[in-house]
């Protein structure tokens, strides 16, 4: 089962539409295969936001990478 973070763009925008749709936290997760905590996740960073993208992932290691070989 893929996590959180693990989910492309693609399968957020699903998540999010079905969620909007009206179909239930439990219903979508076992039509896409999701835990329901990844469900829940994906769509409440959604309506906090309104951007169904994660850029946690540009965060931290890369500038990391960048300082020590900057720095070097």
């Amino acid at each position: 089962m893929a996590g959180y973070q693990d989910l492309n763009e693609f399968e957020r925008g699903v998540t999010v539409g079905a969620r909007e749709m009206g179909h239930g936290i439990s219903e979508v997760a076992i039509k896409v295969g999701f835990s329901r905590t990844t469900i829940s996740r994906v769509y409440h960073e959604y309506r906090e936001s309104s951007k169904t993208s994660n850029l946690r992932h540009r965060c931290g290691w890369k500038m990391i990478m960048q300082e020590q070989t900057n720095g070097e």
